[in-house]
């Protein structure tokens, strides 16, 4: 986490996906446009918030990729 605090704007908005979930829906969109067909997900968060955050993901990004 305290390496992630270092890094510029412009690194965390090309390399990682944050916000809310249409963020991340209308940030996914933007890779499939471009070509992307497979993902590695990884949820960067404390203990405490994995499993709302995964939940959340879970039930608002990807069912809306499911067709």
């Amino acid at each position: 986490m305290k390496t992630a605090l270092k890094l510029s704007d412009e690194i965390m908005e090309v390399s990682y996906i944050f916000g809310t979930p249409d963020d991340a829906i209308g940030k996914v969109e933007e890779y499939v446009k471009a070509g992307c067909g497979h993902f590695v997900i990884n949820l960067w968060f404390s203990p405490s918030e994995l499993k709302e955050i995964s939940k959340l993901f879970a039930v608002k990004v990807i069912p809306y990729f499911k067709h």
